[in-house]
């Protein structure tokens, strides 16, 4: 169950899925006014058929719109955003709406013809969240559900994969696999873990580190969130140490600190230190005094 204090799902703030809630609220928002414009007493209706119409449409192109402009401040925020901040951001999105719906209701209603004369801008204001609610909060809801099933599975899929039954015993050199797989459940790489040196957040991908055979150092990136990493992964020696960076235990030679805080040196020279943010420092601590 999800903290309001937590931070906002990664699988939430990511593009292009940030843009799914909208696209379902959309198609969702159409249905319910075909549904609903038969009982409805809304004032537009009583315009004629071509200037209601005309109304609607660029009332619901310009809502579509704000959404996409709000969710991408949204995912533009993503690095501070919490639950609540998300909670409270599509509120504030249904009372803009209801907003804006009165305020076009008032403006239109130039001759009288809507019967809104004289009626408080609060009033519309109120009569329209209700709707708003059901067209955007619902959608958003049924959305987030299905990104998160779909986040589990992925990481499901990746937990398994270290059970998977074979007819073939595998040399204690093989045993010890980090397999990483794509968003998509596709298995992209599988490397020995002494080899892993870290990984690290590219956006959308993560850039994978790590030798060769020969010794070399190579990268390898494939579309998929550091947080699953991180969960998949948590009884490993892949430890979280940033925002950005994931690091295996196995090969850190140094655990220093500064005045900015702590930093991880690595057994490879080439490499630069890694620094370790206050979210993470003590689990770094404990982990690489447990060694």
């Amino acid at each position: 169950m999800l903290r309001l204090n937590a931070p906002a799902p990664q699988y939430l703030m990511n593009m292009p899925l940030i843009y799914v809630p909208v696209i379902i609220t959309g198609m969702w928002a159409a249905v319910m006014m075909l549904v609903f414009i038969p009982f409805s007493h809304n004032p537009w209706l009583n315009m004629s058929l071509a200037s209601s119409m005309g109304y609607v449409v660029l009332f619901y192109m310009i809502c579509l719109a704000y959404l996409m402009v709000s969710r991408t401040m949204m995912y533009l925020s993503r690095s501070w955003l919490k639950v609540w901040h998300a909670c409270l951001w599509v509120i504030m999105e249904v009372l803009f709406i209801s907003a804006f719906y009165a305020s076009a209701t008032l403006a239109a209603d130039v001759k009288g013809t809507l019967s809104v004369s004289g009626m408080p801008f609060w009033v519309l204001c109120f009569k329209s969240v209700a709707y708003c609610f059901l067209a955007i909060l619902l959608p958003s809801l049924f959305s987030a559900m299905l990104l998160d099933i779909r986040d589990k599975e992925n990481t499901i899929r990746m937990i398994n994969y270290g059970n998977v039954v074979s007819d073939v015993q595998l040399p204690p050199q093989q045993e010890n696999k980090i397999t990483l797989f794509d968003n998509n459940g596709v298995l992209k790489l599988s490397i020995n873990e002494s080899n892993l040196l870290y990984i690290e957040s590219d956006d959308n991908y993560v850039k994978v580190w790590y030798n060769d055979n020969g010794g070399v150092i190579k990268q390898y990136m494939l579309r998929c969130r550091l947080k699953t990493i991180e969960e998949s992964f948590h009884d490993s020696n892949l430890v979280r140490c940033h925002r950005k960076y994931i690091i295996n235990m196995m090969r850190v030679r140094l655990l220093s600190k500064s005045g900015d805080g702590y930093s991880i040196t690595l057994d490879d020279d080439s490499l630069s230190p890694i620094p370790v943010t206050k979210t993470y420092e003590e689990n770094v601590l404990q982990r690489f005094n447990s060694r």
